[in-house]
């Protein structure tokens, strides 16, 4: 009986089947993208580290005792671990040919997996070269070549070794070349350290366990050691950025799932409604209420089957066009291949069927409890409708509720809670009180014909759940586009006030070789253009680590010039002295650092506190104040070295000179121009790039201006995925207005049918239509509006609770956008019903009864 019942309603069947197609689709196709993405990036870190779990090195560069391996052999957790040496040497005594030497043991982690052409056996005076090297310095298997070393601690180039080349290594794309391979023991010798490693590569037993065994490594070693699980470290940062973005994602498809799910319950709810006299025949012949609520949910669930199966596979489609906007959101990500995991399709089929016969509940349960009698016999049938006060009043709770959440008012929150009940209570109440004050929102109407006017108030008040369901749709889809439109341009605003801060030059000058301060300072200064000027520099050398008890990181180290840093970047300080104060007492003394407040919570050290900083010129940690803490969200983005911002100490040149062997010289030049230059930052870095050219400063320098232009584009590139997902919601909303025209047109053949007759023309009949369609658009517009302000109000207070400060901005333009997608996808899911209306016979309109 389902299935007669449905193949007797094709098209809109055909139409709710192709929402449900849109809805299962949009969930599958994101979720494969966004799972497709994440394989990507692990197999890319697979391919960069192969075998290797965990990586342990001084905390400086500095060789360590090869006993130490024993240590991490015995170990808990560890599988398997093997020693390298790593060295600098000159080819054939040309200092300008640099390559680094690698000694490597017999049993090591990657080396057997290396791509290598000729032998691989590499030992004593036979070695592998790597296949840049080789290109860079014409070097073929079977040549011998002179490798000059240094010894260790004093620099001089001391001893010559005649190497015959064996082998070349061909790296992954993915991977840097190492140049030349030997033992371990030659390498050792060429340095002149015996028993002496910097690096040991780890294989856990249980990856699951890594962090773990990483823990655990770091307790046994000690803190002047680093410990690091490259692979499952990086997922976990990228997971993290990534989250906020997924939390989008979801509540995107949540949004559609929930337009569709509203779509179902009109579908059923209007087959209820025409099948009165159905039911009434199969209750009259014997049918229990628990067989008429099975039959509709048999239907409800044979159309979810239907759609939720096609809906995968046309995920499956969709996917690689979320996966092309993923791939232009974030740079540089390459998706080689989509994959339909298990998980994935059960998950786009229980929602689908979810979906669906969440939205068929209710008209199911309706049609169980229809009167037999009632349902017989038209003329006794009396309508068993809520009040319309019972409504008003549940819709104005709801509302209220939500706008309780979202103002903060209530002693508890719901996550997304709000997020729903908002719109919702919106759409009850609006669709009571459209039912009272119909007649003043179509009066516009009589400008055409007040017979227009008539029509149009009748039909807008006769179908309440009908026009709720409607305008509902749009209403809800335009929410959640407002919102989106109002975090765009809130996280836009936020970024730029960020980097103002964090960055907040005109001119990002960056050489390819670091520069004496005192004189390119001067220089610089000398230029017309320029107000002042302030050096940066970054500890290359390699990264640092710092501790307080227990508590412990692996850090950059960030080098300024306190006494013209805050002339041009403006840090905000919190829990600190003055910005003046703080940046006189880094210039004061050599022992004072500032740090982030990300990096501060993280080792819990607050301002006048000490910190231990190990570092390449000291033997023993050296401790540190704290002479400042300041905020910057962006500076998880920003990173002049190893490490970003966030993750960054900041110290100052006279510092670096006495614990890093700094040489009071800069790589970055941060300049503030003259007012009236501040247009022409441009310019002004070409005319340094002429003045040096041997500095490349115009391939690595940035003005501010154009930082902001990059950052702008990254964001709309972003949130472009979400506006494509709602397009989607949108489009959904379109088919559930076309199938609730087809249901008003097929009751209304008699009524149009009259109006022909009295003499009103077709396309008076078409313009009725698409007016009724019209004033839904807008009804839905109008309830999107406040709800989306709302949402949006509540989407800036979660971010600003978990330390992101978003702005509250109006998106006006979205705004713009919002009304004018509510009307044409109205007037589009109208066209064709209306059409057929206005094409309708007479005499065949009148017959209907």
């Amino acid at each position: 009986m389902a299935a007669r019942n449905i193949r007797r309603r094709k098209l809109r069947n055909i139409l709710t089947i192709l929402a449900i197609v849109l809805g299962t689709a949009l969930l599958v196709g994101v979720n494969m993208a966004s799972t497709s993405a994440m394989a990507e990036y692990t197999r890319y870190l697979s391919r960069f580290w192969g075998e290797t779990d965990i990586i342990i090195r001084y905390a400086v560069p500095r060789p360590f005792e090869e006993a130490n391996i024993t240590v991490v052999r015995d170990t808990e957790g560890v599988e398997k671990c093997s020693a390298r040496w790593y060295w600098t040497a000159f080819v054939d005594n040309e200092t300008e040919k640099v390559v680094s030497i690698t000694g490597i043991e017999e049993n090591d982690l990657e080396y057997p997996n290396y791509n290598i052409t000729g032998s691989r056996t590499s030992q004593g005076t036979n070695v592998v070269v790597g296949r840049k090297a080789a290109e860079d310095y014409g070097i073929e298997i079977g040549q011998k070549i002179n490798i000059t070393t240094m010894t260790y601690g004093t620099h001089s180039l001391n001893r010559t070794y005649e190497l015959s080349v064996i082998g070349i290594y061909n790296p992954d794309p993915l991977v840097t070349s190492i140049d030349v391979f030997t033992d371990l023991k030659t390498a050792q010798n060429m340095s002149g350290l015996q028993d002496k490693i910097n690096t040991i590569f780890v294989k856990v037993k249980d990856n699951a366990k890594t962090i773990k065994t990483r823990d655990l490594l770091q307790k046994r070693l000690g803190v002047e050691f680093d410990v690091v699980a490259p692979k499952v470290e990086a997922q976990q940062r990228i997971q993290g950025q990534l989250q906020g973005f997924q939390v989008g994602l979801n509540i995107m498809i949540m949004v559609s799932l929930l337009v569709c799910g509203f779509l179902v319950f009109n579908t059923m709810f209007m087959s209820v409604k025409e099948r009165t006299y159905e039911i009434g025949v199969l209750r009259a012949v014997g049918s229990s209420r628990r067989q008429v609520f099975s039959v509709f949910l048999q239907e409800s669930i044979i159309l979810g089957a239907i759609g939720t199966v096609i809906g995968i596979f046309v995920g499956l489609l969709l996917s690689n066009l979320f996966a092309l906007a993923l791939e232009q959101a974030f740079q540089g990500l390459k998706i080689s291949g989509m994959v339909l995991t298990l998980d994935g399709a059960i998950l786009g089929l229980l929602a689908g069927l979810l979906t669906v016969v969440g939205g068929a509940i209710y008209p199911s349960i309706s049609a169980s409890r229809v009167n037999i009698l009632h349902a017989l016999r038209p003329e006794m049938r009396v309508g068993k409708k809520i009040p319309d006060l019972a409504l008003l009043t549940v819709g104005l709770i709801l509302f209220l509720f939500g706008v309780s959440l979202v103002l903060q008012l209530m002693p508890f929150s719901i996550p997304y809670v709000d997020m729903f009940f908002v719109p919702i209570g919106l759409v009850v109440s609006a669709a009571v009180a459209l039912k009272k004050t119909a007649k003043v929102f179509v009066k516009p109407a009589a400008l055409v014909s007040s017979s227009v006017e008539v029509v149009m108030s009748k039909n807008v008040r006769r179908k309440l759940l009908r026009n709720a369901v409607s305008f509902g749709m749009i209403g809800i889809s335009l929410s959640f586009a407002i919102m989106m439109g109002g975090v765009q341009a809130g996280i836009v605003s936020a970024v730029e006030n960020n980097l103002k801060e964090a960055l907040g030059s005109d001119i990002m000058l960056i050489s390819n070789q670091t520069l004496p301060i005192s004189s390119f300072k001067a220089n610089l200064t000398e230029m017309k253009q320029v107000q002042s000027v302030t050096p940066l520099n970054s500890y290359w050398r390699g990264t640092t680590k710092v501790f307080q008890g227990e508590n412990q990181s692996t850090v950059g180290v960030v080098v300024i010039e306190p006494e013209t840093f805050n002339d041009i970047i403006q840090y905000q300080f919190v829990n600190s002295s003055s910005p003046d104060e703080v940046f006189q007492m880094l210039s004061s003394s050599n022992e004072t650092l500032i740090l982030s407040d990300t990096l501060a919570d993280r080792l819990n050290v607050a301002v006048g506190n000490n910190l231990a900083v190990l570092t390449l010129a000291s033997e023993k940690p050296k401790n540190f104040t704290v002479a400042g803490i300041f905020t910057g969200a962006t500076l998880q983005w920003i990173s002049f070295g190893p490490r970003p911002m966030s993750e960054s100490i900041i110290i100052s040149f006279q510092s670096e000179t006495a614990y890093f062997f700094g040489r009071n010289e800069a790589m970055i030049f941060f300049v503030n121009l003259k007012e009236e230059y501040k247009q022409q930052a441009s310019e002004v870095v070409d005319e340094i790039d002429s003045v040096y050219p041997n500095y490349n400063f115009g391939e690595h320098s940035t003005t501010f201006r154009d930082l902001l232009l990059q950052v702008r584009a990254n964001i709309d590139q972003i949130f472009s995925i979400f506006s494509l997902m709602l397009y989607f919601a949108i489009l959904i909303s379109t088919l559930g207005i076309a199938i609730i025209m087809i249901m008003n047109v097929t009751e209304r053949r008699r009524e149009i049918g009259l109006l022909r007759a009295q003499g009103m023309s077709r396309s008076q009949i078409l313009g009725i239509l698409l007016a009724e369609a019209a004033f839904i658009g807008l009804i839905g517009f109008l309830i999107g509006l406040p709800s989306g302000l709302l949402i949006l109000k509540s989407a800036t207070g979660t971010t600003t609770a978990v330390g992101f400060v978003l702005p509250y901005i109006i998106p006006w333009s979205t705004i713009l956008q919002s009304l004018v997608l509510a009307i044409v996808a109205s007037l589009l899911g109208a066209l064709y019903p209306a059409f057929k209306a206005s094409r309708m016979s007479i005499t065949k309109a009148l017959q209907q009864r």
